[in-house]
């Protein structure tokens, strides 16, 4: 077993944030592709949600049809 340190921790859970963000904005495009539009935009407003100032997820949500 091994410790992390604080900074360790911290960088862990920003990438792990970051995963989770781009697996969220993939379903989107994948329900958008699919023409699955409430589905699309559900994953979408995770990603908004989260990073409500990265233009590219709020620009990716509002191009939805």
């Amino acid at each position: 077993m091994f410790a992390l340190t604080n900074s360790e921790d911290a960088d862990v859970c920003r990438v792990y944030h970051y995963l989770i963000l781009r697996a969220w904005y993939g379903l989107g495009q994948a329900y958008e592709l699919l023409q699955q539009r409430n589905q699309a935009l559900f994953y979408y407003s995770k990603t908004v949600f989260l990073r409500p100032y990265d233009a590219r997820y709020v620009i990716g949500s509002a191009a939805v049809p």
